[in-house]
């Protein structure tokens, strides 16, 4: 990383929380960036399953870890979302983590997970819905209530439909943006991985396309791709990189806080706006 890329500015300032083992370590990368003054460039947090997957993070403060304490889930996220929706004390766990961990003070809050578990896979949609009940949805409820004092209830009572897209509009731009990373297995994580993986990543897809949700751009990258890539990089050439998860984390990192703070670079041939 050239040394621009350390001592600009981020052009965005964003919360990256990552979600399962995956999601935990590319944001765990997220929080190893650090300013000229040795100060953590973003604000990041981890949820897994389990406290064992969680120790072995090096860069995101403790009190920015958070266990459902299950024990873990394996690779089936529909097991894994079946116990989300049924189980009480879950649901309050997840619900608790986006209401209070979560305090997104920053423009855009990034949502990091890996879709060949099941912890991550699930947990990423169900954060996806618990937000917006939290912070866009109560907006959305401010500025119905605006229209109505304003216009009357008979009104309201008339044509609900115009009253509550005219409050999504007011409400809009306003909304806390997110943005999802969602990792892809690899080929040999085998068929009914690779199934599920499918049917959560068209869940996103679809919440993506409601507006409401207010998802500004979701990427899948190809673990395959990375994995590949990897093998044909000369040892020498990869000191302190153990693995092609390790390199995939640190080459998704990277483009990204490139992008966010090449923005802010000086000088007259800079073409890449905030």
């Amino acid at each position: 990383m050239t040394k621009s890329f350390i001592t600009n500015q981020p052009a965005i300032n964003f919360t990256v929380v990552g979600f399962g083992q995956a999601g935990s370590r590319i944001a765990d990368q997220f929080a190893r960036i650090k300013d000229a003054q040795g100060n953590q460039t973003y604000n990041c947090l981890a949820l897994n399953s389990n406290d064992g997957d969680l120790k072995d993070l090096q860069y995101i403060h403790s009190d920015n870890r958070y266990s459902l304490g299950l024990g873990g889930l394996g690779k089936n996220p529909e097991k894994a979302i079946k116990i989300l929706n049924e189980e009480e004390s879950v649901r309050e766990k997840m619900k608790k983590f986006i209401s209070e961990k979560i305090r997104p003070k920053d423009e855009v809050v990034i949502f990091v997970a890996g879709l060949g578990g099941g912890t991550g896979t699930s947990t990423i949609v169900k954060a996806i819905s618990e937000f917006y009940e939290y912070h866009n949805k109560p907006l959305i409820t401010q500025e119905l209530k605006k229209l109505i004092e304003k216009e009357g209830i008979e009104k309201f009572k008339e044509n609900q439909k115009d009253f509550t897209t005219r409050a999504f509009l007011n409400a809009k731009e306003h909304f806390k943006k997110i943005i999802v990373i969602a990792t892809l297995p690899l080929r040999s994580d085998g068929a009914d991985v690779l199934r599920q993986v499918n049917n959560f990543a068209q869940e996103i897809w679809k919440l993506a396309k409601d507006p409401t949700k207010g998802i500004a751009h979701v990427i899948f990258p190809d673990n395959q791709f990375f994995y590949d890539k990897f093998k044909q990089i000369p040892k020498n050439s990869i000191s302190g990189i153990k693995n092609y998860r390790d390199y995939a984390n640190r080459e998704i990192v990277s483009i990204i806080h490139e992008l966010n703070t090449g923005a802010t670079e000086g000088g007259t041939s800079i073409v890449l706006d905030k």
